[in-house]
Formats: structure tokens, sequence, C-alpha cells
């Protein structure tokens, strides 16, 4: 009986804690372009399972999970290999576990990553020859709880975290709580246990773009997604393309409460890039079941402006699983998900 209840009081809590004018749901149709895109690979060897893609100055950060060395530099003009840095290692600068994540440093030149196993952020310079971190920050105090970082200013980065009744938490970098953004419930704060499952729930590719102040959150295990503006605590969610409603089941864990998505809901968006302008999402819509059937998850990319308006849907000649984009020049820069996984651009 308390598993039936838990099921049906979580149904309500996820119909009532978004006030309406805050969500918007959509479908295929809701696009005014669909684009089929053919794109240029191109393969290198230094590239052993690559996982994320970020773009920076004139350069495009891989990062690996197959290398000593766990992130790997090539020119966006020309596509060449040319160099590596963070190397795997339990010593000073180096990345003890893998790269989470890889986002931007309030500097011109370096950028930052996310080991969130070691619960750590390291800087890379891109004008010096080291192989090893500029300086290495560990999450401590109540930002050890968080499971993404991206920084406002030099002393406060903002994460989606665990363990509270708000999404999002801002935090410096000693640990300590400054800001909360973005309730679970905007009605009445959640305990930590729910918390612990709505965070494991929505987990899934997070960005901020600091001059458009959008706080970008994708669902991985089903379709939806979320924009925040940061300064004034404004966000916008939206469910779709697909019409499947989302059902789970609740089980225990040594941590807590746990949402297991049912198997006919398809998966949500494998990554996300947040410009000035417009957003845009690797988008999978395909059960788990499906993904297994074509051998990848996602050959489409989804383009809205920052209000969560649909604008261009485009479908791929290549499987992919990250992006970037150089907005100016409207390029993707892509790291397909193949048997011989590469870079693949697409002219948008």
């Amino acid at each position: 009986m308390k598993y039936i209840i838990t099921c049906i009081f979580l149904l309500i809590f996820f119909n009532c804690s978004i006030k309406n004018d805050n969500q918007k749901r959509i479908t295929k149709d809701s696009f005014s372009e669909v684009t089929k895109l053919k794109g240029d690979k191109k393969e290198f060897v230094e590239l052993v399972n690559p996982k994320k893609i970020h773009l920076v100055k004139d350069f495009l950060v891989v990062s690996t999970d197959g290398n000593d060395t766990l992130l790997h530099f090539i020119s966006e003009g020309k596509l060449e290999y040319l160099f590596s840095k963070g190397i795997r290692g339990d010593g000073p600068g180096e990345i003890n576990s893998i790269v989470w994540d890889i986002f931007p440093s309030l500097k011109d030149n370096s950028f930052w990553v996310y080991d969130l196993n070691m619960k750590k952020i390291h800087e890379f310079d891109l004008t010096d020859s080291t192989f090893k971190a500029i300086q290495s920050i560990n999450q401590k105090g109540d930002w050890f709880y968080g499971f993404s970082n991206h920084w406002l200013d030099p002393n406060k980065i903002v994460s989606y975290t665990s363990m509270t009744d708000h999404k999002y938490m801002v935090f410096d970098t000693l640990g300590n709580k400054v800001n909360a953004l973005r309730p679970w419930n905007e009605d009445k704060p959640i305990d930590r246990e729910e918390s612990y499952m709505l965070s494991g729930l929505y987990q899934g590719p997070i960005d901020f773009n600091p001059h458009s102040g959008i706080l970008g959150h994708a669902s991985i295990k089903f379709e939806s997604f979320e924009l925040l503006d940061v300064e004034n605590n404004n966000w916008i969610n939206v469910y779709g393309p697909s019409d499947v409603e989302l059902e789970y089941d609740i089980f225990e864990t040594n941590s807590g409460k746990s949402a297991n998505v049912k198997s006919h809901v398809p998966r949500g968006y494998n990554d996300i890039f947040v410009g000035k302008e417009t957003v845009f999402f690797v988008y999978i819509g395909r059960t788990d079941a499906e993904i297994k059937d074509v051998g990848y998850r996602s050959n489409t990319i989804l383009q809205f402006d920052l209000e969560g308006n649909p604008l261009s849907w485009f479908d791929l000649d290549f499987p992919i699983r990250s992006l970037t984009v150089n907005e100016s020049e409207r390029i993707f820069y892509c790291i397909t998900e193949d048997r011989e996984p590469g870079i693949v651009v697409y002219k948008y």
C-alpha cells in the first residue's frame, strides 16, 4: 500500500508543482522547418571512445575515456589534431576519474572540466604547453550535492542539486550556499528523499550561456527540458515532441527512493547547447528497445528560441551523441555514435 500511495502522490506532484503558464507541450508539427542535413565526417586515431565536444576560441576540445590523456585539441578551421591535455592520475592537476562535462571559463584563454566521481573541477589553459590543470577546486560543504557546474562570476557557481527543495543552487567556491533557484514545488518545500528521487528522474545534460543568461537542462530519461533565466529566476518547461506520457515505478535503493521510467517511454535528450539567441538539443526520441535495434541513440538536432518555442528540426545522416555550435558560422560539430566514432560537421 505504501508503494501505491507514493506513486499517486508523485503523479499529483508532477501535475501540480509547475504552474500552467510555465509549461508547454510540443509535437513535430510545432517546428516550422524540418531539414535533412548531410555532414562531413573525420576520424582521429587519437580519439578513443570520445564523449563530449566543446568549442572554445578556435579549438574543438574533445573528452575521451580511452586514453592516458583525456582532453584532445583539434583546430576548428582545418579539423587537424593538435595536442592533448588532461593527464589521468591522482597527482596535482591530474584528472583522477573521467571528464563528465566541459564548461566555459570566465577567461578568454581557458576552460573547465568536471570530474563528477571525484567531485572536483579543473581549469585548463589554452596558451601553455603543460598537460595538467592550472588549478583544481574540490566541491565542499553544501556544494558537494551539486551535479553540474557553471560560473556566474569569479566566486559563484550554479549547480543542479540533490537533497534540497530547489532544483538549482548557487554556491561560492568554499561550498557555501549563496542562492536557491527554481523550487521543485512552488506550493510547498519537499524533503531530501523526494529531492533525491526527482533529481535522479530529471537528470540529463546542462549548459549555461553567460551572454543570454539562460541555463538549459534536459532530461535524458524522458522528453522534457527546461530553460531558466538565472537572473530573474523565471523558467519554462517544454514536453515532447512525442505524445507518450511519463510513467515510472518507484523502488528503494541504499540512498533512498528512485524512479524507474517505464520501458515504453521514449528517451529524451542526450546533449544541449545554449547559445546567445537559440538552444540546440541532441534529441533521442526512442525507447531502449528501439535504440538497441538501430544501434544508436540519436540522429536528430532540435532548435528552439530562448523562450522554448520550436524553430527547426534537423535530421542527420550520421548518428551523434554530443554537439557544439558555431552560431556565427551556422555550423554543428558533433561526436558520432558509430563503429568508428569521429567528428562530423554540418552547416545549417
